[in-house]
Formats: C-alpha cells, structure tokens, sequence
C-alpha cells in the first residue's frame, strides 16, 4: 500500500541515506509497478502519488579556464601595466591570502628558488611558490623601477599625493575590477583565484 511505501522511504531517512539514493528506489519501485499494471498483475500503482525528495543543488565552482588565464596575460601586456602583470601572476601562481599582498617585499624574493617569503607578524609567516612567468614579470619590474630610481621594499606600490606607498584594501579590490575588465573577465575574486588554483591541483 501507499502507507508501505512511506515506511519504507521513511526507514531510508532514519538510516541517513542521501535523498538521491531514496529517489533513486522509489524511482525503481514505481517502474516495478508500472511493469505489474501493464502485464496486469496489479490495477493499482502505490507509488503514483509517492513525492521524489528534494535535492539541494550545489552551487557551481566558479574558476579561471586556461584560455582566460593565457588570454588575460596576454591583454595585460598589452596594456602595459608591469605591477598588474605580476599581481595576477601571483595570484594565479599561489593564490596568496589577501592580506599577503601587502606584505611582499622585495629582498624575500629567492630568485633561483622561484619563491617569496612573506612574513605577516613575528609569529605568521609563509612562502608564495612561483611559476618562470612571474617570475619573469617580476625581473622585468624591477628592472622598471631601478631605471626609474624608485626605491621602495615593497614589491607592489601605489601614488599617493607625489608619494609611492604600500598598498592597501582598497587598491587590491580595484586592481582586481581592472584586471577583469581588461582580461573580459566576468568577475575576479580571492575565492575564485582559490577555486582556480584548487581545481587545477586536483587535474
């Protein structure tokens, strides 16, 4: 009867079974019954006005495909912006936290080691690994700033009033805006830099 098959999805959901599985038996159940009714075994379907559980969708992951990575490069060279170049190289090569940007200097920078040392606090510190083309970005950065004498431990600066600075927040978050417009990039966040670094680990 109808009320068996309560039971019995009921029994299911006592015993924590997912509800795509349940789904899945009173799925088999009611085309066991269609096939009893066709053959004339049975007049009735107990399972006909039996409701399919609720399935919570997942959200969908959104990361960076390797055609909007190469293409982004591409148009930021273009553009001619070194600081953006290396930003984003960064970010895809190490998915760095926010507060990490900040924090980059210069003489943590190992060179033949293709990694920088970023120290937060006496207690928090951390390593940024590196791939040859930010690598590269970098060297050209700081060929940039050696021929234009400015000469600041901080790897990425701002202007401030005729005066280079350290950035901060806001110009992380703008920097990001521009680089998706430039790179025709929907959007560009930390999580999805993370979810692009992530899903490519998993390749």
């Amino acid at each position: 009867s109808e009320e068996d098959i309560d039971t019995y999805i009921q029994n299911k959901k006592d015993k924590k079974i997912s509800p795509s599985r349940i789904n899945f038996s009173i799925a088999t159940l009611s085309s066991f019954y269609k096939y009893l009714k066709k053959i004339k075994i049975t007049k009735d379907n107990p399972v006909e006005n039996i409701s399919r559980l609720k399935i919570k969708r997942k959200k969908e992951i959104e990361y960076l495909s390797t055609y909007q990575i190469y293409e982004t490069r591409r148009r930021l060279a273009e553009y001619g912006d070194k600081q953006l170049e290396v930003f984003f190289g960064i970010l895809v090569a190490s998915a760095p936290k926010k507060y990490m940007i900040s924090k980059l200097e210069w003489r943590k920078i190992k060179w033949k080691q293709n990694y920088i040392e970023v120290v937060i606090n006496e207690k928090e510190r951390g390593i940024l690994y590196l791939d040859n083309y930010t690598m590269e970005r970098l060297a050209e950065l700081r060929k940039e700033r050696k021929d234009k004498h400015i000469k600041r431990k901080s790897v990425f600066l701002t202007r401030y009033k005729n005066n280079w600075k350290s950035i901060g927040d806001s110009t992380i978050s703008y920097w990001l805006n521009k680089i998706a417009k430039i790179g025709e990039i929907d959007k560009l966040t930390f999580q999805i830099i993370k979810n692009t670094n992530l899903h490519y680990l998993q390749i």
